[in-house]
């Protein structure tokens, strides 16, 4: 399936695949012609894709996590080190954002009161 077809079929805006591709995210996709085949297996990979760099994971690690998966050059070990880094990132970013909930939660309950 062509890139195009891809976006259309999936609901993935082609400008990601371009990226993810132009990044190297798809090497172990590639066909003979070094075009990308846009198989389910490679919507699959995408969706992991997708889902570490919502989760913070920068470029270069999501490329390093990547290239572990496919030819054993990362342990599972380091590949769990790897996202559990990343969890602890994304756990302190949500501590950080209650505690401003909270803070504004106790403005409100202050403005109340003064009512």
């Amino acid at each position: 399936m062509t890139l195009k077809e891809a976006s259309k079929r999936f609901c993935i805006d082609e400008s990601k695949l371009m990226l993810y591709e132009q990044n190297g995210l798809f090497d172990c996709h590639r066909q003979s012609d070094n075009s990308i085949d846009y198989c389910d297996e490679t919507l699959e990979y995408v969706g992991l894709i997708e889902i570490l760099l919502d989760a913070g994971l920068d470029m270069e690690t999501l490329k390093k996590y990547l290239e572990g998966l496919g030819d054993d050059k990362l342990s599972n070990e380091e590949q769990i080190k790897i996202l559990m880094k990343q969890r602890y990132i994304l756990l302190d970013y949500i501590h950080e954002k209650q505690k401003l909930l909270d803070k504004l939660d106790f403005i409100i309950r202050e403005a109340k009161i003064k009512k």
